[in-house]
């Protein structure tokens, strides 16, 4: 299982820095930034991330803005038509925003490494009038693709315990409030 740590709206670069360690503590294998930088804050991230032994994740927009050196690229899933272009370098890893399960193989079989499937639960950090991700949906994308699957919202230690009695496979999960709102997990 890999854990990916999203970073919140208002993270200031330098904390989300010196928060690293914690992060790493607590299992986070990725860390996507969701909000933008400066080129600079965007390369100390990268290179602070990849020293903490977490793989950093950007935004196709930054990847293309700043070329921040070893790191993963992120899609929304409005931007599934992107995966087929060529990046002047091959990021360590893909992942794309979905909302569907038609959407997460379409990505995956495009070439993402990892897709994010939510809401799986109500989402803790912000308000998401999506239908919840079905779980049958859930399972069959699971079986088919294992830990490439990153379950979204509303993640907590309970809710992965739970998740993985229901879901009986490998998969990954995704949170901001599970690393940056809620110390005790």
């Amino acid at each position: 299982m890999k854990l990916f740590a999203i970073t919140p709206d208002n993270v200031n670069i330098d904390h989300l820095i010196a928060q690293l360690p914690e992060i790493r503590k607590r299992g986070a294998t990725h860390l996507y930034l969701r909000q933008s930088g400066t080129s600079h804050e965007i390369r100390l991230l990268t290179d602070a991330s990849a020293f903490a032994s977490i793989i950093p994740v950007v935004s196709h927009a930054l990847y293309k803005r700043d070329q921040p050196g070893i790191c993963g690229v992120h899609y929304k899933s409005s931007e599934l038509n992107l995966l087929d272009q060529r990046l002047h370098a091959r990021p360590v890893i893909t992942t794309v925003s979905t909302h569907s399960s038609a959407e997460a193989r379409f990505a995956l079989n495009a070439g993402a490494d990892y897709v994010y499937v939510s809401p799986v639960y109500e989402p803790l950090s912000k308000h998401d009038e999506r239908q919840l991700f079905p779980h049958p949906d859930l399972r069959k994308l699971i079986a088919l693709y294992g830990e490439r699957i990153i379950l979204l919202g509303g993640i907590t230690a309970d809710r992965i315990k739970e998740l993985a009695d229901d879901l009986k496979g490998d998969f990954s999960v995704a949170g901001i409030t599970y690393f940056f709102n809620n110390p005790s997990g």
